[in-house]
């Protein structure tokens, strides 16, 4: 009994010294090339933001193009004479917040441009 306990306890002993060595080369990182992750991540970063002007672009576009359908109905129902005083306050106002809209859009895409700098 004493003996296959003994020879259990080598045979453990053996296999945790022989795989020791094999589990820390295993697991032992190589250098981390700083540079390249930093130019990656530069990189990233440039693209994302790229795209988010091109999304902010097409935004601007779309919204050009309703301030424009807007504002040919609006001047439709305004000529048609069919609009009461308050309809008439009303467009000014739905035209005045458009316009808010435009101005803020442009601001943030001028922002954009000015942080990466």
């Amino acid at each position: 009994m004493r003996y296959r306990i003994l020879k259990l306890v080598l045979t453990l002993l053996f296999t945790a010294a022989v795989s020791l060595p094999l589990t820390v080369s295993a697991h032992e990182e190589a250098p981390v090339d700083t540079t390249n992750s930093e130019v990656m991540k530069e990189k990233n970063c440039s693209d994302k933001m790229e795209m988010m002007k091109e999304q902010m672009k097409t935004m601007m576009d779309k919204h050009q193009m309703m301030m424009k359908e807007m504002n040919s109905l609006f001047t439709e129902l305004q000529n048609s004479g069919k609009l009461s005083e308050q309809q008439m306050k009303k467009m000014e106002n739905i035209k005045q917040m458009m316009d808010q809209m435009a101005e803020k859009m442009k601001k943030m895409s001028t922002m954009e441009g000015e942080e990466l700098k």
